[in-house]
């Protein structure tokens, strides 16, 4: 990625890579008409050379540690934030609309093992609530998920406000369980108020 003022200009590091950004231009041209996201917008594509320019988004990545260090009422607005945010990208992409675009021999990955493994010597009360929450919940395939909403994916003003989200090269179809699962590793408060 370079960027020059407010423009991002990607290039693939492969015709594989290019051919996967396929999905995140779909979604970010579709996400264009929704300005109550804060996402990159879709400027245009060049095929050969292969590259995307895309409208840049004010904002610095905050570290799991710099967020749990402030107050807790602004993890908690942060936690409020991020769910939001899930929320409407989740209500805007039907199922049908994004099949087409992923890989035909691309499984839907569930996570549920992989989240057993990673929680099973925690004890803290969010990570008592997605052991036990997760094979009630886990409705695999139903929603169109950003799929890799963590820390360096999202961006903060100077005020560690969340502005806006980035990366949307691994949208793939989960559930909500799955979209906020990396906020876990944030904070059980933040965790908490995304989920709330």
């Amino acid at each position: 990625v370079i960027t020059a003022g407010d423009k991002l200009y990607r290039f693939p590091r492969s015709g594989e890579v290019w051919e996967k950004g396929l999905v995140e231009r779909e979604i970010l041209e579709k996400l264009s008409a929704h300005p109550e996201l804060s996402v990159p917008h879709l400027i245009s594509v060049n095929e050969n050379p292969a590259y995307a320019i895309l409208t840049s988004i004010p904002g610095k990545n905050l570290s799991p540690e710099a967020i749990r260090s402030l107050s807790t009422d602004h993890q908690q607005y942060i936690g409020e934030q991020i769910g939001t945010f899930a929320y409407h990208f989740h209500k805007l992409f039907h199922t049908d609309d994004i099949k087409p675009l992923l890989p035909k021999d691309d499984p839907q990955i569930l996570y549920a093992n992989y989240l057993q493994q990673i929680l099973k010597d925690r004890s803290e009360k969010t990570a008592v609530w997605v052991r036990e929450a997760w094979p009630k919940h886990n409705h695999p395939g139903d929603t169109v998920i950003h799929d890799d909403l963590h820390t360096h994916n999202m961006l903060f003003d100077d005020n560690s406000n969340l502005t806006g989200v980035i990366d949307f090269g691994d949208v793939s179809l989960g559930s909500p369980e799955q979209e906020l699962r990396y906020t876990y590793w944030i904070s059980d408060i933040v965790l908490d108020n995304a989920i709330a």
